[in-house]
Protein backbone atom coordinates (compact mmCIF):
# COMPACT_ATOMS: atom_id res chain seq x y z
CA UNK A 1 0.00 0.00 0.00
CA UNK A 2 1.68 3.51 -1.09
CA UNK A 3 -0.65 5.03 0.87
CA UNK A 4 0.23 8.55 1.88
CA UNK A 5 -1.65 10.49 5.06
CA UNK A 6 -5.69 11.18 4.34
CA UNK A 7 -5.75 8.46 2.12
CA UNK A 8 -9.67 7.13 1.63
CA UNK A 9 -9.99 3.39 1.37
CA UNK A 10 -12.23 1.82 -0.74
CA UNK A 11 -13.93 0.61 2.39
CA UNK A 12 -15.23 3.14 5.82
CA UNK A 13 -11.41 3.83 7.34
CA UNK A 14 -9.72 7.11 6.11
CA UNK A 15 -5.92 6.50 6.89
CA UNK A 16 -4.22 9.59 8.97
CA UNK A 17 -0.65 8.94 9.32
CA UNK A 18 1.60 6.13 9.92
CA UNK A 19 2.28 4.69 13.44
CA UNK A 20 4.76 2.36 12.94
CA UNK A 21 6.39 -0.75 10.90
CA UNK A 22 7.29 -4.19 11.92
CA UNK A 23 8.54 -7.41 10.01
CA UNK A 24 4.71 -8.27 9.29
CA UNK A 25 3.25 -5.03 8.47
CA UNK A 26 2.81 -1.48 8.37
CA UNK A 27 0.69 0.13 11.30
CA UNK A 28 -1.90 3.44 10.58
CA UNK A 29 -3.65 5.64 12.37
CA UNK A 30 -7.51 5.79 10.42
CA UNK A 31 -11.14 7.28 11.49
CA UNK A 32 -13.66 4.52 10.74
CA UNK A 33 -16.48 6.87 8.40
CA UNK A 34 -19.05 4.98 9.90
CA UNK A 35 -18.31 5.66 13.82
CA UNK A 36 -16.10 8.32 13.54
CA UNK A 37 -13.82 6.70 16.29
CA UNK A 38 -9.68 6.76 15.71
CA UNK A 39 -8.59 2.94 15.07
CA UNK A 40 -5.09 1.16 14.53
CA UNK A 41 -5.15 -0.13 11.26
CA UNK A 42 -2.65 -2.82 9.90
CA UNK A 43 -1.65 -3.66 6.70
CA UNK A 44 -0.05 -7.07 6.82
CA UNK A 45 2.97 -7.76 4.44
CA UNK A 46 2.92 -11.28 3.60
CA UNK A 47 6.10 -13.09 1.79
CA UNK A 48 5.30 -13.92 -1.67
CA UNK A 49 6.09 -18.02 -0.93
CA UNK A 50 3.19 -18.09 1.81
CA UNK A 51 0.86 -16.66 -0.89
CA UNK A 52 0.49 -20.51 -2.93
CA UNK A 53 -1.21 -21.65 0.55
CA UNK A 54 -4.41 -18.94 0.10
CA UNK A 55 -5.59 -21.50 -2.63
CA UNK A 56 -4.76 -24.36 -0.79
CA UNK A 57 -6.90 -26.23 1.25
CA UNK A 58 -6.92 -25.83 4.87
CA UNK A 59 -5.61 -29.29 5.79
CA UNK A 60 -2.64 -28.30 3.84
CA UNK A 61 -1.31 -25.59 5.29
CA UNK A 62 1.07 -25.99 8.55
CA UNK A 63 0.14 -25.92 11.51
CA UNK A 64 2.89 -23.24 12.67
CA UNK A 65 2.25 -21.00 9.36
CA UNK A 66 -1.78 -21.18 11.08
CA UNK A 67 -0.39 -20.03 14.59
CA UNK A 68 1.90 -17.32 13.32
CA UNK A 69 -0.83 -15.61 10.78
CA UNK A 70 -3.65 -15.97 13.43
CA UNK A 71 -1.73 -14.17 16.39
CA UNK A 72 -0.38 -11.68 13.66
CA UNK A 73 -4.19 -10.69 13.06
CA UNK A 74 -4.94 -10.67 16.98
CA UNK A 75 -2.37 -7.75 17.82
Amino acid sequence: MTNTPETLLPTRYRLQDKLGEGGMGVVYRATDRLTGETIALKQVQVPAEYLQFMSSPPETVSHNLQVSLAREFQT
